[in-house]
């Protein structure tokens, strides 16, 4: 078989494993919008983690964000910060909206806007505009799934028959379980990727670079100097930075697919131990794979191996020549670049 059939048997047996998940997690719960919506408010410890974990771990957290971290260095951390910060405010809301769902039936985020402030018709107002205002973030998810899909199988299968094939799956077993398929298959998909994260984690650094604090000791300070680049790559200023990250802050937990996971709690208790607990496991390591290859030589005079696959064409970067290095390996293509380059776009300049 050759290498793209046994990804695609891979990924395809994750898929049955997810769907079979999914369409068995429904049994028990009652036909009803409360039960469909909101596992009759029945999620335990483990499901909530996860939920809420998967709902705020979206395809940007995995692919975008550490493209950001990779071109803009020290300002993608603001994603950790907004979303610790965002996730607070819900220790406190997502229990009361508990509370108010559990007493007068609420199952939704406008229900309970529109039941508290006594003015029926807002519902479906908010109804839809959370429906549009979530087209452009399942694109994004859909996109994701997608890319992985084509990337795995080197352009075989393209992003929309990608996205089709994960989505189909995951419309089966909303549409057979509701909330109670969402929550098992997130669980499912949350072990498998905080194994993942962490094993990557710790493996990427002490593979590239002997260990973690290795790692560390090579990373060019300017890196992780806060607050970092803009994502046009101009310098953050610190009046930008915090007002962006207490912007994005202000909003977290009202995003109505988090807020509408306090329904499905089984108990105040869970949804705070939720949120304490939260944003701990994944976020170091994903910071780990981040920065393990963001790295250079702590020498005086740095010289980064110019690798395009068209060494011998290659006549300069950024208008520097090239110097040809014995190694051990062999013969390399080095440019010695000054200071003040970093999350600057190099020019490369080819002799055909």
């Amino acid at each position: 078989m050759t290498p793209t059939g046994w990804i695609l048997l891979v990924v395809g047996a994750y898929l049955a494993l997810s769907l079979a998940v999914g369409w068995r997690a429904g049994r028990g719960t009652s036909a009803s919008a409360a039960g469909y919506v909101a596992g009759d408010r029945s999620m335990g410890g483990v499901l909530m983690y996860f939920v809420t974990g998967a709902t705020i771990f979206s395809a940007f957290a995995f692919l975008g964000a550490p493209g950001r971290a990779w071109s803009t260095g020290a300002g993608a951390f603001h994603i950790l910060a907004f979303g610790v910060l965002g996730f607070v405010p819900f220790y406190w809301v997502g229990p009361a909206a508990a509370r108010l769902g559990r007493a007068r039936g609420y199952v939704t985020q406008a229900e309970l806007v529109a039941g508290e402030l006594g003015y029926r018709p807002l519902a479906p107002v908010m109804a839809v505009v959370s429906l549009l205002a979530f087209v452009p973030y399942l694109a994004l998810q859909m996109r994701g799934a997608g890319h992985v899909l084509e990337v795995l199988t080197q352009g075989r299968v393209g992003v929309e028959v990608g996205a089709a094939a994960v989505y189909g799956v995951v419309l089966v077993y909303v549409w057979r379980s509701g909330v109670m398929g969402v929550g098992w298959t997130n669980t499912l998909q949350g072990v498998f990727m905080m194994v993942l994260a962490w094993a990557l984690g710790l493996y990427l650094p002490h593979a590239l670079h002997g260990g973690v604090g290795p790692m560390f000791a090579k990373i060019e300070p300017e890196f992780l100097r806060l607050p970092g680049l803009r994502p046009d790559g101009t310098p953050w200023t610190w009046a930008g930075y915090g007002s962006t990250v207490l912007a994005m802050a202000v909003g977290f937990s009202f995003w109505p697919h988090l807020f509408q996971k306090a329904y499905a709690a089984k108990s105040e208790r869970v949804l705070r131990r939720t949120v304490v607990l939260g944003r701990d496991m994944l976020d170091g390591a994903r910071q780990f794979r981040l920065l393990a290859g963001k790295t250079v030589e702590p020498q005086e005079n740095r010289s980064f191996v110019a690798d395009t696959g068209l060494r011998l064409n290659v006549r300069s970067v950024d208008g520097l020549p090239l110097e040809v290095v014995e190694t051990a390996a062999g013969q390399e293509l080095r440019v010695t670049l000054p200071g003040g380059t970093f999350g600057k776009t190099l020019e490369v300049e080819y002799a055909w």
